[in-house]
């Protein structure tokens, strides 16, 4: 946790200095991504990449909350899905979360990450939530490639991602990024694409929103063979 605070400062610093408008209300704190206690002894280390956080609390921006207060809500929040009572108001229905607890299994911990860690609070050519491609690039133009250094730290043996951007893909993993586009044909809905680097898999699905059942068990199988 150590790393990841000294990480978060120098980013959000280097992000300050090239696209200060992210600190206004017009947009979400950052997501900063929290490692559980039972992350090293888990066989299984999953980080669930999302395309970007939701909804207008912004991620405590109104409350002001600090990095550390950010952390903790991610931990409560990610246990209250995985372990929380149906009947408890924070639990999450969504098809996001819900394709998170088919994965859960024995001896498996999660982090919960976003690929855009800043979401708008504005509508943006219909949809909410969702940057401008131009905020989208700035958001990704520091020198510090945010999500590259949180996999360093954290060394998950599984990425997913539930969804994804190619802007924010290319800029913050290139390696993943060539490998996965490097033939454009293979990139069609439906399909789920595993790449292997440096030890770790990288699984891309496309957001669980409107997923039809069959996809939804595909995604569930791909994750499960490369599973300890």
């Amino acid at each position: 946790m150590d790393e990841l605070t000294k990480l978060y400062l120098q980013w959000y610093e280097e992000l300050s200095e090239i696209a200060p408008h992210f600190s206004d209300d017009k947009y979400s704190n950052p997501y900063y991504m929290a490692i559980p206690k039972d992350w090293n002894q888990s066989d299984n280390r999953i980080m669930i990449v999302g395309e970007e956080g939701y909804g207008e609390n912004g991620c405590g921006k109104r409350q002001k909350w600090t990095m550390q207060k950010i952390q903790g809500w991610i931990l409560y929040y990610l246990n209250t899905q995985l372990n929380g009572n149906k009947e408890d108001p924070d639990y999450n229905k969504s098809p996001f979360w819900r394709r998170i607890r088919k994965i859960k299994s024995p001896n498996t911990s999660f982090i919960w990450n976003n690929i855009d860690k800043i979401h708008s609070l504005q509508w943006n050519g219909g949809l909410k939530y969702k940057l401008s491609v131009s905020d989208r690039k700035a958001l990704h133009s520091t020198e510090t490639k945010v999500l590259y250094e949180e996999i360093k730290i954290a060394r998950p043996n599984i990425v997913v991602f539930f969804g994804w951007y190619g802007v924010s893909l290319r800029a913050e993993l290139p390696s993943i990024y060539d490998k996965l586009y490097g033939n454009a044909k293979r990139i069609a809905k439906k399909d789920v694409y595993v790449i292997e680097e440096d030890g770790i898999f990288y699984i891309f699905t496309w957001h669980p929103n409107r997923q039809p059942r069959e996809y939804e068990e595909k995604v569930i199988t791909e994750i499960r063979k490369v599973m300890k």
